[in-house]
C-alpha cells in the first residue's frame, strides 16, 4: 500500500494531468483500503507490534496532515477499544451445578459413571468455549494448521484439534477399560447421554468428539456391547450420527446448525475442508495475467 501510495509518474506523461487523473484517485483509494482495515480488521495491528510501527510511520511520514490525523484518530479509538475488558452479560443466572452421583465405593477412584451427563456436557462446552473463541481470524488462511509450524501459525486451531483428539480417546479409553460386559453397556449409555445434552447446549464440536470416539475401531468392534444398548439408546445414538453424518459433505449437520439458535460451537473440521477445497481449487494469482490477486479466491475464504 506503501509503494502503491508512491508510485512515480511514468516518462513522458504531463505532471500536472497524472497527478490529477491517475495519483490523487489512487492516493485515495489507499487511504480509503486503511481506514476500512482499521475498522474491520484490527486484529491485525493488536497482535502485531511491527504492522503497527510501519503504519503510524506510513500516516505521519507520507500523508498530508487531514488525512494522517482522520486516520490516527480511527487507530487510537480502535487501539483503546480492543485494550477494553470485555464481560459477557447474561439474561439471566447460570445454571445451578447438578451434584456428584457418586456410584463408585469411598475406597475407590470415582469414573465417569459418579457425575451427570448434563453437568459433564456443561463443563465440557465451557473448556472448548474458551478454545474456541481464542481462534483468531488468520489462523485460517492459507492452510496455516498443516504446516511444518502450524503450532505458531495456527496455535489457537491445534489447541482445538488436540482437546478433539484427547477427548475422543479419553470417551474410548472409559469404554474398553470396563472388563463386565453389563459395564461397558452402562458406560456407554452415559456416553451416549453426554452427548445428547452436548447437542441441546448446541456444542457440535463436542458432540463430534463422542461419535469419533464410538468409532474408533477398538469400540467399534464391540457389538455385544452395542447390541445390549436397547431400543431408546440405539436410537438416540443413530439419531446423532444422522445430523453429523459425513454424507454429501455434512448436508445434515449444516441444515440442522441453520435451524437452531445462537449461540453454539461448530464443529470445526466441517470448516478446516471447506477452507482446504478452497486453497486448493484456486489459484492466488488469475492465470494469464500480470500477476492480478484473485479476489474470488479471497471472497470465498
Amino acid at each position: 500500500l506503501r509503494s502503491r501510495f508512491n508510485i512515480k509518474c511514468p516518462e513522458g506523461q504531463n505532471m500536472e494531468t497524472w497527478k490529477e487523473k491517475k495519483l490523487k484517485p489512487i492516493r485515495l483509494r489507499v487511504v480509503n483500503v486503511l481506514k476500512n482495515w482499521l475498522l474491520k480488521g484490527f486484529l491485525d495491528f493488536v497482535d502485531n507490534p511491527k504492522l503497527r510501527e510501519s503504519f503510524l510511520d506510513f500516516i505521519q511520514t507520507d500523508l498530508s496532515k487531514t488525512m494522517g490525523n482522520q486516520l490516527q484518530k480511527i487507530y487510537e479509538r480502535q487501539l483503546n477499544e480492543s485494550k477494553k475488558d470485555r464481560t459477557t452479560i447474561f439474561s439471566q443466572d447460570p445454571p445451578k451445578p447438578v451434584g456428584y452421583i457418586g456410584l463408585t465405593p469411598l475406597n475407590q477412584p470415582v469414573g465417569l459413571l459418579d457425575f451427570n451427563a448434563l453437568e459433564l456436557a456443561r463443563q465440557l462446552t465451557l473448556i472448548e468455549y474458551e478454545l474456541y473463541k481464542a481462534i483468531k481470524p488468520w489462523e485460517l488462511l492459507g492452510q496455516a494448521w498443516a504446516k511444518k509450524d502450524k503450532e505458531k501459525r495456527a496455535p489457537s486451531i491445534m489447541m482445538m484439534i488436540h482437546r478433539f483428539n484427547l477427548v475422543s480417546n479419553w470417551f474410548a479409553t472409559e469404554i474398553v477399560q470396563a472388563e463386565e460386559l453389563r459395564k461397558r453397556v452402562q458406560i456407554l449409555k452415559h456416553i451416549i447421554d453426554i452427548a445428547e445434552k452436548l447437542l441441546q447446549l448446541g456444542n457440535f464440536n463436542g458432540v463430534m468428539e463422542i461419535i469419533s470416539g464410538l468409532q474408533n475401531s477398538a469400540i467399534f468392534r464391540l457389538k455385544l456391547t452395542r447390541g445390549n444398548l436397547g431400543g431408546k439408546y440405539t436410537k438416540k445414538l443413530d439419531e446423532l450420527q444422522t445430523i453429523l453424518s459425513r454424507d454429501q459433505s455434512f448436508k445434515n449437520y449444516r441444515n440442522y446448525l441453520h435451524s437452531i439458535n445462537p449461540p453454539c460451537i461448530p464443529y470445526l473440521g466441517v470448516y478446516l475442508t471447506d477452507l482446504t477445497f478452497i486453497e486448493d481449487g484456486n489459484n492466488d494469482f488469475i492465470p494469464n495475467t500480470d500477476g492480478l490477486i484473485n479476489f474470488v479466491k479471497r471472497q470465498q475464504v
